[in-house]
């Protein structure tokens, strides 16, 4: 029988953005056009080949505000750093953005409403219309499966710098798969942990 799987402490970064959900689309529209206004006034350009940034932002805020049985539909993380080059920079904002990802799911309090109550704290420390998308698996053995890029722009900084700006999202079903597989693969070794010590104290 397929499990039943609750998110029982969902991200701050979604919560403090749950209010998308209850706008309009011509809100959201208004708000997007303010905000790449602002972007835009800074310095941010859309990254080639990626959608005009009050495109991207409409595409960020309305994932914002989708749920999906009482849950926020998606988790999104942010990078942003200073490079030599764009490309050296988007590869650092990416890893920074992933790495954010981690922690946030890492930190999420997750319950298998079939059997055990799992309650851990984290362990280890839009380009296109159809999304691109990155497979990735850290170091802490949290498998996030596909990452969506939903912003992705960059700023030319004085001294020939480039400053990258990117943020991924991840669907809180496949978050707290991974959370879960994660949690009971610790649990695993922890009982064949104990095994081996107690067979040697015998």
């Amino acid at each position: 029988m397929k499990k039943s799987l609750l998110l029982t402490g969902i991200i701050l970064v979604i919560c403090t953005v749950a209010s998308y959900g209850q706008m309009s689309k011509k809100e959201i529209e208004k708000i997007a056009t303010q905000q790449s206004a602002v972007l835009e006034k800074e310095g941010w350009k859309p990254s080639t080949g990626a959608l005009p940034l009050k495109y991207q932002l409409e595409k960020v805020y309305t994932m914002q505000g989708e749920e999906h049985n009482g849950q926020s539909k998606y988790i999104i993380s942010e990078g942003k750093i200073k490079g030599a080059s764009y490309e050296a920079a988007k590869v650092h904002a990416m890893e920074i953005a992933k790495r954010n990802m981690i922690s946030l799911i890492d930190n999420m309090s997750v319950t298998d409403t079939e059997g055990d109550a799992i309650n851990v704290e984290g362990t280890d420390g839009v380009e296109s219309e159809s999304l691109s998308e990155t497979k990735y698996k850290s170091s802490s053995n949290l498998e996030l499966g596909n990452l969506s890029t939903v912003l992705l722009c960059y700023r030319e900084l004085p001294g020939g710098k480039v400053e990258v700006l990117v943020q991924l999202a991840c669907t809180t079903e496949n978050a707290v798969k991974a959370k879960l597989k994660k949690v009971k693969s610790q649990q695993k070794e922890q009982k064949s942990a104990q095994k081996v010590t107690t067979s040697h104290v015998l």
